[in-house]
């Protein structure tokens, strides 16, 4: 059956008994839906929709937040290291430097000189030097950071001497094999 059709009849007076018993029951159901509704509070799906939205785009921002902050203290982490590491090294480095009171011409004279003065069987006129380097000594105290110059220097035989002079205070160690 049509509703409304039989609706207008109903409201008519002209509907049959069949007719009047379906629009009531079609009206019960319709009343019976509306208390449903109106039980129902139309604006908890919106809330609830929302605040999982909400808790979504706060998971979304403590992540973001997380990572910005690891980034920060991985950052503040080699800004900290590498001060830590210059305050060890450069000044090492520097006093190292400050302090050279031989330089490398006198370095080479004294190497030749020590062979001249400890080789019994020396021909001064032959010692030379063979291998010559600057390098840099540094124990872990900064005071006892230091140039050395190794130096390899012919006898004028058969021999070679390898000798270390130390830049700033001029004392040779000999290498012994």
């Amino acid at each position: 059956m049509d509703f409304e059709r039989v609706y207008q009849k109903f409201l008519d007076g002209t509907a049959t008994q069949e007719e009047i018993d379906f629009v009531r029951a079609e009206m019960n159901k319709a009343k019976a839906i509306n208390d449903i509704l109106d039980n129902v509070n139309p604006n908890e799906k919106i809330v609830k929709a929302e605040q999982e939205e909400v808790q979504k785009a706060v998971k979304k921002f403590k992540i973001k937040d997380t990572i910005k902050v690891l980034a920060i203290v991985l950052a503040s982490l080699v800004v900290v290291a590498g001060i830590v590491l210059a305050s060890i090294f450069v000044p090492a480095y520097g006093n190292a430097n400050d302090n050279l009171n031989v330089s490398a011409s006198e370095a080479k004279q004294m190497a030749a000189q020590w062979v001249i003065d400890n080789d019994n069987n020396v021909n001064a006129d032959k010692v030379r030097i063979v291998e010559f380097e600057r390098e840099f000594e540094y124990n872990g105290r900064v005071k006892k950071a230091h140039y050395v110059y190794v130096i390899e220097v012919y006898d004028g035989t058969d021999n070679v001497y390898e000798l270390e002079i130390n830049a700033k205070t001029g004392d040779i160690f000999v290498e012994r094999d």
